[in-house]
């Protein structure tokens, strides 16, 4: 897709004198999502972002059947196939000598920066208010508004919502300043890093491949655009120890004896804060926090993007009730519950996996147990890769 940046849709005088009922604070998936729902519900809705669009990610863009769902939720079924994303429905995992394949339902490789312009522009188109290159502060609350401070360039501007969806990422400044929310760091987290490079030998189109070395695994898969999205989660001492992101990869890939790119040194790379994590609560008064910004576990076959768009489609839902006054309180507490039985009950099955793939001892089990008996991960895949049902929805 072309890469013109997206503009803001409404002038910054518009941005400061309107009576938002939902302002949107970071334009991830999970905030797309959000905001594309409360729009669809009739709210007055403002989505925010510090950056501008498009702009690579550290996260890829492989998104497994409960991410189509959701894609199909907000209208954007044809999306994937619009732009040229690649079908995937195999996952390939290296570990302790040896190779596993096992089949996956059918999902998409789309690259983040395309995937994410791809669907703001489809929020814009379905009347969505974006502005970019905004940073976000909180002022507290109100009796009927949470306030927000602006920065943009040197104009600084104090707006008010109704309620506020903070879906700003692991390392978001606005989820960061709010008073009352907790982040959790669980002890030994990894941290991710992610590079794109344009040498695809040994690593065919729809196959997702997995290196795991216990001290640091390398996700690698062939996106829209012919290139290979290599990314990786590491423990921060492996990393120094590396000396850097591209020796690291290299070692863990050597490691299976899987094929290194050729461009892997010159590659840009990106990185992010420590990847498990956790904030509670994820309501507070007059704002929810969804996506990222609510908490985080590495993920393996397109988890990652699943809970963003699930949990941001989600919690728009509960807005009309919230935003009437009505049921603000009974609105978060009904997030909280929600969010924990959707969201992070999928989460914890990755997370115990990565657990198992951190254990020597684990991992060579794992891997005889797999390469004798594939079947015995398909209640996993199957697990991940089902959407909620709709009697689980508030």
């Amino acid at each position: 897709m072309e890469t013109l940046t997206l503009q803001a849709s409404l002038d910054w005088a518009t941005v400061q004198t309107a009576d938002w009922d939902v302002v949107v604070v970071g334009a991830g998936p999970a905030g797309i999502a959000a905001a594309m729902e409360s729009t669809r519900l009739g709210l007055k809705t403002l989505l925010l972002d510090r950056q501008r669009h498009p702009r690579d990610k550290v996260c890829g863009g492989c998104m497994n059947a409960v991410a189509l769902s959701q894609l199909a939720a907000l209208g954007c079924a044809d999306l994937p196939d619009q732009y040229g994303a690649i079908t995937v429905n195999r996952f390939r995992l290296g570990i302790e000598g040896r190779q596993i394949d096992l089949d996956l339902p059918p999902g998409r490789a789309l690259s983040r920066r395309s995937f994410d312009a791809a669907l703001l522009t489809e929020a814009l188109r379905q009347g969505v208010q974006f502005m970019p290159m905004v940073s976000v502060r909180d002022a507290g609350c109100s009796s009927a508004a949470r306030h927000l401070i602006l920065t943009r360039q040197a104009e600084t501007a104090t707006l008010k919502a109704a309620w506020v969806v903070a879906a700003d990422g692991l390392g978001g400044r606005y989820t960061q300043g709010l008073t009352g929310c907790q982040t959790q760091t669980r002890p030994a987290a990894y941290i991710g890093v992610a590079t794109e490079v344009g040498d695809t030998h040994g690593y065919p189109a729809g196959i997702i491949h997995m290196a795991s070395r216990g001290d640091a695994y390398v996700g690698v898969v062939r996106q829209e655009n012919n290139r290979l999205h290599l990314a990786a989660a590491v423990h921060p001492a492996t990393l120094r120890q590396a000396g850097s992101p591209a020796r690291m990869m290299r070692q863990v890939l050597q490691h299976v004896a899987w094929p290194v790119p050729d461009d892997l040194d010159s590659g840009h790379f990106q990185g992010t804060s420590y990847l498990t994590t956790r904030r509670r609560p994820v309501a507070l008064e007059r704002v929810f926090l969804s996506g990222d910004a609510a908490g985080y576990i590495e993920p393996f076959t397109g988890e990652g993007m699943a809970w963003a768009l699930l949990g941001g489609r989600t919690v728009a839902t509960l807005l009309p009730a919230a935003v009437s006054g009505q049921n603000g309180r009974r609105s978060a507490e009904a997030w909280i519950q929600t969010y924990t039985q959707m969201i992070r009950q999928r989460q914890a099955v990755c997370h115990w996996t990565t657990r198992c793939l951190r254990h020597p001892w684990l991992i060579r089990a794992m891997a005889e147990l797999l390469s004798r008996l594939p079947g015995l991960a398909t209640p996993l895949i199957q697990s991940i890769n089902t959407p909620p049902a709709r009697s689980t929805l508030p």
